[in-house]
């Protein structure tokens, strides 16, 4: 809370697994095919370094929770733009 990037980082990494195994289980494999749960994950990353000041949360499950937020926004929005991208090539 007190502004090391390193210390966000290193606490992110400790939730890099679980991350990785819900939204491996939560994009549909048409999706996988293009956008892996790794990226999602390296979304979710970036976008709670970015916002990491508005955590208001005192707990490792309130983190967490937080974390699975942007990370479900991170899913959805990748499977929209994919659909939206087939809606384009399918209209061509």
């Amino acid at each position: 809370r007190q502004g090391n990037r390193e210390a966000l980082g290193k606490l992110l990494d400790l939730y890099a697994a679980v991350l990785r195994r819900t939204a491996a289980s939560q994009l549909p494999g048409r999706v996988q095919g293009r956008v892996g749960a790794s990226d999602v994950v390296q979304e979710t990353y970036l976008d709670a370094h970015r916002d990491f000041d508005r955590f208001y949360g005192a707990t490792e499950q309130e983190f967490l929770a937080w974390l699975h937020g942007i990370l479900q926004h991170n899913i959805h929005g990748a499977i929209r733009d994919q659909l939206v991208t087939q809606k384009r090539a399918a209209q061509r």
